[in-house]
């Protein structure tokens, strides 16, 4: 039958807590045959401090030999519930979706734009995280990790099975391969020849899927590419964006039926990025990248 995974909800009415979380694990640890990973599945809205507890433990735990485990909230609930209009209609054929239904474009948008945000600077990410300048700043290597199951969990949302599938499985084996430890220099030359295969086949197959895209989906994701490109480059010394890629930008904004207001904000940030030297200007595309995710909010509204 394959692998096991484990599944516990939660129908809470006001909090859960890490320490009902691991009182759960230590219950499916007991379960025959064992299970590969675990899930709770939670009624409750969006939890960011218990999602990172969760995301710390689980990392620990796969460290230490143990199966993984993960959270659903209710917005995750539903979105995968809806984000096959076809399939949902077979369990619930009294309501009908469809792709213009906001409850579908907002998880797409997001998706769109985080697939290309992280995904197609996926061999920059990381040469920055196991490079030079990654020891040198004591980068975790473990952030591979969080980068790989962002690009995964957009890839399930986006992708037909059998692609996620196959795009999922490249990101488990680069993962893999990163944090692999090796014995000597031609092992180690011949892993990262291996990484940078790899990287090149996952930037093909999320460039397949820009191929598919028309209208605020792929003005999301060419907004996710600018901007993900920009976050790579900012770290570098003295480097300032275009003036004719702040102008795309801005057009995509527009595109994506920004309100004029966050439009402004955006446009502001722009100014103190190509005016000033700070330090902090290092941040600014990930900042400006956190507005474009604001958008889903509104379509929603």
């Amino acid at each position: 039958m394959g692998r096991f995974v484990g599944v516990q909800c939660k129908n809470a009415e006001s909090e859960l807590r890490i320490t009902t979380v691991k009182e759960e694990i230590i219950k499916a640890e007991q379960f025959e045959p064992h299970l590969s990973s675990f899930y709770i599945a939670t009624t409750l809205p969006n939890d960011a401090l218990l999602q990172r507890e969760i995301r710390v433990l689980s990392v620990e735990r796969v460290k230490n030999n143990f199966f993984p485990v993960g959270i659903f909230f209710w917005e995750d609930i539903i979105q995968e519930l809806i984000k096959n209009p076809q399939d949902f209609s077979i369990h619930y054929p009294e309501i009908k979706l469809s792709i213009e239904d906001p409850w579908i474009s907002g998880p797409q948008l997001l998706c769109n734009l985080d697939i290309a945000f992280f995904g197609v600077q996926i061999k920059n990410y990381i040469r920055l995280i196991f490079g030079e300048l990654g020891a040198e700043v004591g980068e975790d290597p473990m952030q591979i990790c969080g980068l790989g199951a962002t690009i995964k969990s957009c890839a399930s949302v986006l992708l037909k099975d059998k692609e996620a599938n196959e795009l999922n499985s490249k990101i488990d084996n680069l993962i893999s391969l990163a944090l692999m430890e090796c014995k000597s220099k031609d092992e180690n030359k011949s892993r990262w020849a291996e990484v940078d295969k790899l990287c090149a086949s996952i930037l093909q197959d999320i460039f397949n899927h820009e191929y598919k895209l028309t209208g605020i989906f792929l003005a999301a994701f060419r907004l996710g590419i600018m901007l993900g490109k920009w976050n790579i480059h900012a770290e570098e010394a003295d480097y300032k964006l275009p003036n004719e890629n702040i102008d795309t930008i801005i057009e995509l904004f527009s595109a994506l039926e920004a309100t004029e207001e966050l439009k402004k904000k955006v446009f502001e940030v722009f100014i103190k990025h190509n005016t000033t030297d700070e330090i902090s200007n290092l941040h600014i595309p990930h900042k400006i990248y956190s507005f474009s995710r604001r958008l889903k909010r509104e379509i929603l509204s």
